[in-house]
């Protein structure tokens, strides 16, 4: 293939993945945060002002007192002065832990494995 035939293939390539939905965490982009708001008052009033500074409320959870939004940067000092609002923190996106089988994490048995072992023995 001429080497003038790659480069547009290339940058068509790289766009096109730069551009797919996978390359972006949950609908999130540079222009937003996503943030959980622990709150101690109306969770109506907290969630109207996020709405207000150009935030979106992607869940609010009934029993523990947690709003979590994708807010403008700006606006996260504005949240946290909202009355009602104990803390404001980065919601991050937590792996989960891949199973390891009858070896712990640091590579040797784990303890069920060894008792196992041991009462197979008798």
């Amino acid at each position: 293939m001429p080497a003038t035939r790659r480069i547009p293939l290339f940058a068509v390539l790289m766009l096109s993945l730069a551009l797919s939905p996978g390359t972006m965490l949950y609908g999130q982009n540079s222009t937003s945060e996503r943030i959980l708001i622990e709150t101690t008052g109306s969770k109506d009033e907290i969630i109207a002002a996020v709405e207000d500074w150009g935030g979106e409320v992607t869940q609010v959870y009934q029993n523990l007192g947690l709003i979590a939004a994708d807010v403008p940067p700006s606006s996260v000092d504005d949240i946290r002065s909202l009355p009602g609002v104990e803390k404001v923190n980065k919601d991050v996106v937590v792996p989960v832990p891949q199973k390891v089988g009858p070896f712990n994490s640091r590579g040797g048995r784990c303890l069920w494995g060894l008792w196992t072992r041991l009462l197979l023995r008798v």
